[in-house]
């Protein structure tokens, strides 16, 4: 709304006009006297509409003044504040009368010339007339760079002073031997002042010198609050990034700044928009071999725990630089915790999409699969790798077939079950990402996943697993101490036939400890010996043995730890030792101390610790064996002692005696309770089977004596007997 001077007012023949031109040089003089934070915005020297709507409201202020006090201003104060009088002689004082802004006058075209040929003025074509200069044409471009030239060389010297002032200020912390927090608060408070020149690049030098440096976690805390203030106030370049990140990567991995690092990368992405410079720091610092792999978890946890990195990782856009620059250099195992947190779909789909690619890459041969499925034995050999195969083709196809299956009731694959199938029915080798897989859900410490993830290869008729990636599993599920482990261990050991026993030792003994070791298991684990490991028909001759030291070692520690075993009795504890022996007798191979010792443990210590007799037959085997194996001494001894210990036992008095009498008591009676037992349920069971004979002979009786009733005299018969058969029944 435009305002109006009363009319009472005096004529203002007097008033001072503030041109253009008084206010740039005003305006220029303070830029030359302050020489503050030029981020911050005095006023611009373009032209626009904000500036022309400020010399506007400003030209009214002074004729508002002049009006209400009713007099002429003062020329001294409102000179003094546009220099007014401040002007030398040779200089012509302004005067007070308006003036409209000079414009430089174009110069008058020239006639166009003839070339010393007479035209007639038909022949030379009327030129339109020129417009008009206007405020915003060339001229006043050319005064406006004019007037921020001076502005300019007062920010590269303001730039300069203050890269210069924040150099001299590190350098007074160079002599520490450890930068503190009270060291650290005065370069966050120079950088958060007008000071910290934005071209100065003070923040990115910083953390360069930094990291020669020694800080102790309250320093790098302060310095992370410093660069989370910047990027919200947006007074951060992404071009900063880089080197903060840099930084941040190998110097703040602890778990107390957690919670500053989720804000950072909050505030980052909400303003700058930039996570890239992120994963460009890691990939460098992990190829450089700065960091390892805890330190990829940690940061993959804070970007995880970070609020503006939620959403579908197969599909979230931030993510996407993450999993393209870190993938040729990282395993799965690496981010193991990360992906298991995922659905398996999104798994699924960002492994395809990320990882498929160096795999596919891979020029290793692939390697022999074996997987016993039920009764039958699968063998998968080396497969030619099909041409053309692209990874777009394989996430279409892959994104199909999971929308087909999606809708169905039936019991599915999982969706990593169905990426290898997939890969598989393209003839591409899937051993290395088996392998990564498992170790990616062993690294995540999830047995139950890793068991999902198994059954579902092993249940799938077109795929298999390793050698390799079966003894590592069966290496993790001994080792996990979980309830099932060990029995998951035997049946992965059971479905490769290509494991041999001596890549896993521990597993039987574990077996046997446990109680999970009974004689089928433990000697259907010793006969399996693979090719390699069976000695040449023309080296039999010589060896005398078709099994190897290892092995022949194995079923030794197998004989003691099945003697010293808890789970069962002596006399099956005797058995199984004396079946150890017979299977290394059997086959040729040497015997050793361990197995004489194990012959006393389980016939001879064993027996006499449940107070039981010895019989004299045992006694002689085990004697024979002793003084085979450890000579005459040790056997003459051990029968002199068994021989007082028997004599003990045979005494009316001893209360092992006494002991052994009740427990044959107790014996006998059981034995007649369980035969009486037998034949009771031996009668009812006969006695039932008679009546349900019974039955059916009667009713196939009474359905012949329906359908004969109207069929002579035997119907008539057979319907009299009827009711005589019912009553009976």
């Amino acid at each position: 709304m435009t305002r109006h001077v009363r009319a009472t007012a005096p004529a203002l023949h007097t008033a001072i006009w503030i041109t253009d031109d008084l206010l740039a040089e005003a305006f220029n003089r303070f830029a030359r006297v302050y020489h503050g934070h030029h981020a911050q915005r005095h006023g611009s020297t373009l032209p626009g509409p904000l500036e022309a709507r400020k010399r506007q409201a400003k030209r009214r202020m002074g004729l508002a003044v002049a009006a209400g006090s009713n007099c002429m201003p003062s020329s001294v104060d409102i000179g003094a504040l546009f220099g007014l009088g401040a002007k030398t002689p040779a200089e012509p004082e302004k005067s007070w009368s308006w003036q409209p802004p000079l414009y430089r006058q174009l110069p008058t075209p020239n006639p166009p010339h003839s070339f010393g040929m007479s035209m007639r003025p038909a022949m030379v074509a009327p030129r339109p007339p020129r417009p008009l200069p206007s405020p915003s044409s060339q001229p006043r471009i050319r005064k406006t760079t004019s007037m921020m030239k001076p502005a300019q060389d007062d920010q590269l010297t303001a730039t300069q002073a203050s890269r210069a002032a924040f150099g001299e200020l590190l350098m007074s912390l160079e002599t520490l031997p450890k930068i503190s927090l009270d060291g650290i608060k005065r370069i966050v408070t120079f950088l958060q002042s007008s000071q910290d020149e934005p071209l100065a690049d003070n923040l990115p030098h910083l953390c360069a010198w930094l990291r020669s440096s020694t800080c102790d976690l309250g320093a790098v805390a302060a310095v992370i609050t410093c660069i989370k203030d910047k990027a919200l106030l947006r007074t951060l370049d992404g071009k900063d990034l880089a080197p903060l990140f840099d930084y941040l990567v190998r110097n703040a991995q602890d778990a107390s700044l957690e919670h500053k690092l989720v804000q950072l990368i909050d505030a980052i992405v909400s303003t700058i928009g930039g996570v890239r410079p992120l994963a460009r720091s890691l990939q460098e610092a992990l190829s450089a071999g700065h960091i390892n792999s805890d330190s990829i978890r940690f940061w993959f946890k804070i970007l995880d725990s970070s609020g503006s990195m939620q959403g579908s990782r197969a599909t979230h856009v931030p993510w996407e630089p993450f999993y393209k620059l870190l993938s040729p250099v990282t395993h799965l195992s690496q981010l193991a915790e990360h992906m298991c947190a995922l659905e398996h779909e999104d798994m699924a789909a960002v492994i395809l999409r990320y990882w498929v690619r160096h795999h596919l890459r891979s020029d290793s041969p692939d390697e022999k699969e074996v997987t016993t499925r039920g009764s039958f034995i699968r063998l998968q050999c080396e497969v030619t790798r099909r041409a053309g195969v692209r990874i777009s083709d394989l996430q279409a196809e892959f994104a199909h077939s999971q929308a087909r299956v999606a809708g169905r009731r039936e019991i599915r694959h999982d969706a990593l079950t169905s990426l290898l199938a997939l890969l598989a029915s393209h003839r591409i080798n899937c051993n290395s990402l088996v392998h990564d897989l498992a170790g990616m859900f062993m690294a995540a410490k999830s047995p139950d996943m890793l068991w999902t993830f198994y059954r579902g290869i092993e249940r799938h008729p077109d795929l298999g697993i390793g050698t390799g990636t079966a003894v590592r599993l069966i290496a993790y599920f001994e080792h996990s101490g979980h309830s099932s482990g060990l029995s998951r261990a035997r049946k992965v050991f059971a479905s490769v036939p290509t494991v041999s026993l001596l890549q896993c030792l521990d597993l039987p003994l574990k077996m046997i400890q446990s109680g999970l070791g009974s004689t089928e298991r433990i000697f259907g684990m010793l006969i399996r010996s693979p090719g390699s490991e069976t000695p040449l028909p023309e080296d039999r001759e010589v060896q005398k043995m078709t099994l190897h030291p290892e092995h022949v070692e194995l079923v030794h520690l197998i004989a003691y730890h099945w003697a010293t075993q808890e789970h069962g009795t002596a006399r099956i504890a005797f058995r199984r030792v004396w079946e150890c022996f017979h299977f290394l007798q059997d086959r040729g191979a040497p015997l050793s101390i361990l197995m004489s010792r194990a012959m006393v443990k389980a016939g001879i210590l064993r027996p006499l610790q449940e107070g039981k007799h010895i019989s004299a037959s045992q006694m002689r085997y085990i004697l024979s064996l002793v003084q085979q194996l450890e000579g005459n001494e040790v056997a003459q001894s051990l029968d002199r002692a068994v021989w007082e210990s028997n004599k003990k036992l045979r005494e009316p008095g001893n209360p092992a005696s006494l002991v052994r009498k009740q427990w044959m008591a107790h014996r006998a009676d059981e034995g007649i309770a369980k035969a009486t037992k037998r034949r009771l349920h031996r009668w009812a069971r006969d006695r039932r089977i008679r009546h349900r004979r019974s039955r059916a002979s009667d009713s196939r009786v009474k359905d012949c004596a329906v359908t004969n009733q109207h069929r002579g005299p035997v119907g008539d018969a057979l319907v009299a007997y009827q009711p005589f058969m019912v009553d009976s029944v």
